[in-house]
């Protein structure tokens, strides 16, 4: 079973956290907000995980996440090609 993880979007309403990084990139108590979701879906023993974002903070997930060997999960990170992550996020599952 394959997972998708939606990690786009501004962050407007972060401001000003979020004009250096992606939101999904900040601390949530001791973790990266993102790290939730990802071991919600390992604990489910899915084991391959794309993670959809935009291009401008893909570098730091790959940073952040490796190839995801640590967590036991195969990853594939996805660049947002369209304006809409959901529109994005449909096309680019269809080929996962």
């Amino acid at each position: 079973m394959k997972g998708v993880v939606l990690a786009g979007g501004t962050g407007s309403r972060l401001s000003p956290l979020t004009r250096v990084t992606n939101k999904h990139l900040l601390p949530n108590y001791d973790k990266p907000m993102v790290y939730y979701p990802i071991q919600s879906l390992v604990n489910a023993g899915i084991q391959e995980i794309l993670l959809v974002t935009g291009r401008k903070n893909a570098s730091d997930f790959l940073r952040l996440l490796g190839n995801g060997r640590i967590w036991t999960f195969c990853t594939r990170l996805s660049r947002e090609a369209f304006p809409s992550l959901r529109k994005s996020a449909t096309i680019l599952r269809s080929n996962f």
